[in-house]
């Protein structure tokens, strides 16, 4: 067996962790093949084509990605797990410790700093200002609110590539 490894967030660990997955051991399935003259290409297909589900290497929590035995189906649908941690209505990001935190506390588990409610109504005016970007280089649509502002350009959560605010 293969291993496959990337870099994605965990939910569990809360933190980007290393990812692994077993994957077919190609030069295995290779040497079978000739040995059968060619008998075994439709397994080694079959073997090649079900994905196996991304695992954090910490916690060992499931992070999806699977083709959950619906071999190419299932590999052609599924996502890689996302290198960000989702920024939703409920969170926000601690502003000394760049963790995130949920909307309504008062002072962060990470680091220790403190809040006031000023943070909790300046998060929700940014949620009402949430508008729908496409990329002019990959194409992928994506909600602002999942993006990053570097030097005052939008970063695609997809290509990575910055484009103008």
């Amino acid at each position: 067996m293969g291993i496959e490894q990337s870099a994605a967030y965990c939910k569990t660990c809360q933190k980007q962790v290393l990812i692994q997955r077993t994957s077919a051991n190609h030069i295995l399935h290779l040497v079978l093949s000739l040995i059968t003259f060619g008998v075994w290409l439709v397994i080694w297909f079959l073997v090649a084509t079900d994905k196996k589900p991304w695992r954090c290497v910490h916690c060992g929590s499931d992070l999806g990605g699977g083709s959950h035995g619906w071999g190419m189906g299932g590999a052609f649908f599924s996502k890689k797990p996302s290198l960000h941690p989702k920024i939703s209505k409920d969170t926000k990001k601690c502003p000394k410790c760049a963790e995130l935190i949920k909307l309504e506390a008062k002072v962060c588990k990470h680091c220790g700093n403190t809040f006031n409610n000023d943070v909790i109504k300046q998060k929700q005016i940014e949620l009402i200002n949430i508008r729908a970007l496409k990329c002019k280089l990959c194409g992928v649509t994506f909600l602002s609110a999942d993006t990053e502002i570097i030097n005052g350009k939008i970063l695609c959560p997809s290509c990575f590539k910055a484009k103008p605010n």
